[in-house]
């Protein structure tokens, strides 16, 4: 369930990040930029803040890999939060 009880749906937010986010599609299927977001989201954000040194770290120093999850999640929050709320670790 997501926010306000309602049910999610993987395909709805799989569709949705399908047509508005393309250069997200990549992130989200693959292992390595998934890894970073988690370890980024688990160990980097510090009172809403990320900490761009923590979240490099996270992607093995690759600062353009970095900088793709960061987009991805942006557009994802963006234009997919609610058919995704709850369903990426991020």
């Amino acid at each position: 369930l997501g926010q306000g009880g309602q049910v999610i749906n993987p395909v709805d937010c799989l569709a949705c990040v399908g047509q508005q986010c393309p250069a997200a599609v990549g992130c989200v299927t693959d292992q390595a930029c998934i890894t970073g977001l988690v370890c980024a989201a688990g160990q980097c954000i510090n009172g809403g803040q990320p900490d761009a040194v923590c979240v490099i770290d996270c992607f093995g120093g690759d600062v353009e890999k970095a900088l793709q999850a960061l987009q991805a999640i942006s557009c994802i929050g963006s234009n997919c939060g609610t058919e995704c709320a709850g369903l990426l670790p991020f």
